[in-house]
């Protein structure tokens, strides 16, 4: 399966996102996650105070008593992700990378494949997955903060 997903920068300044080996996919059951697959994700340069688009590639094999029509399944993706920041420092260019580990979840209706809004957290935090009928919260998208380039 394959699908897009939305990336913020609130910085001032050109970032660059790429994925540091492959991903894993799991599927989530209340506090235990179940490993099911693995991913990977498309390189995006983010805009300063902009916004950049990645695909989303899953490779998954899900336990049979999963694929019970009518209800969603919450799938969680972990993966590194290396952020380098293109920014100028008292007029000099300078280069800050950052390796990220994430997190992120979302519902999906096995049937149809639609799938509903990601949150995303850093892998060390608890993260809650958002309903599939929730509304995107760009709050919850994959985020390059100020505190990840000092």
């Amino acid at each position: 399966a394959s699908f897009e997903r939305s990336c913020q920068n609130p910085n001032s300044y050109w970032v660059q996102v790429v994925q540091q080996g492959p991903g894993r996919v799991f599927l989530k059951e209340g506090s235990m996650l179940v490993p099911i697959g693995s991913t990977s994700l498309t390189d995006v340069s983010l805009p300063p105070d902009g916004e950049g688009r990645s695909e989303i590639h899953l490779e998954v094999v899900l336990p049979n008593e999963t694929l019970v029509e009518g209800r969603p399944v919450q799938i969680a993706i972990g993966f590194v992700l290396r952020s380098e920041a293109k920014l100028e420092f008292l007029g000099f260019p300078a280069t800050v990378v950052e390796d990220l580990d994430q997190v992120c979840g979302f519902e999906m209706m096995l049937a149809t494949g639609q799938t509903g809004p990601m949150a995303c957290a850093p892998a060390s935090e608890e993260f809650v997955v958002p309903g599939i009928d929730e509304e995107e919260d760009p709050r919850r998208a994959l985020r390059i903060s100020e505190e990840h380039m000092s």
